[in-house]
């Protein structure tokens, strides 16, 4: 049971309660914008846990073994609703499920081992904050297997960072399901494949 809370009272003038109600809301959310782990921090910082507790039992452990060995060290999830970001997905950023961390490990592993390829999501983080195309894991997976090589991989990043950069598409239309695509449609990692794998094609497209 709590039995004191620490708490202090402010005399503030009855013109001047709308104002300060609205700036201490507004610097809560500024504080999810600074502190909110991006997708990219969220694979180093997994790889790491991973490497310690591997290192203090001796034991290799798998996706599903690490997130329950984090919960019984007391690491905490982010309990919410089903909130989804603008482009349709889950904001996973406080979980620790085994899905979570299978992505996040093969996203530090694929993606994160490129030094080019980090240098652009910075860049882009830097520029759109958590409106970044790749904030959430989901989209950072995307680009973490879909590719058939690492310079593909790079390539596709390269072009996704041209293609925001220069405003031919929007930050909201980078999406896991643009990015993959379906049965139906070509998505946007197997669109600039085709570009790196086609020289004429490319050249067409830059020049239309």
């Amino acid at each position: 049971m709590l039995l004191s809370v620490p708490a202090a009272f402010n005399r503030v003038g009855k013109s001047e309660l709308w104002k300060l109600a609205f700036n201490k809301r507004q610097a809560v959310l500024q504080e999810h914008e600074s502190l909110t782990r991006t997708a990219m921090q969220a694979s180093m910082e997994i790889a790491q846990f991973k490497g310690i507790l591997e290192a203090s039992s001796n034991t290799k452990l798998t996706a599903a073994q690490l997130s329950t060995q984090l919960l019984k060290e007391g690491l905490q999830q982010v309990v919410g609703g089903t909130k989804k970001s603008k482009g349709g997905e889950e904001d996973d950023s406080g979980s620790l499920s085994a899905n979570f961390i299978s992505q996040a490990l093969t996203a530090q592993k694929s993606v994160l081992s490129c030094s080019r390829c980090v240098e652009l999501l910075m860049e882009l983080e830097a520029l759109f904050g958590t409106q970044s195309p790749f904030h959430q894991m989901s989209k950072l997976s995307c680009i973490a297997t879909k590719p058939a090589s690492s310079q593909t991989r790079q390539w596709v990043l390269e072009c996704i960072h041209d293609w925001v950069i220069h405003d031919i598409v929007k930050v909201s239309d980078i999406t896991k399901g643009s990015l993959s695509g379906d049965k139906h449609h070509c998505g946007y990692i197997q669109l600039f494949e085709m570009k790196l794998k086609v020289p004429r094609l490319l050249f067409w497209c830059f020049q239309k």
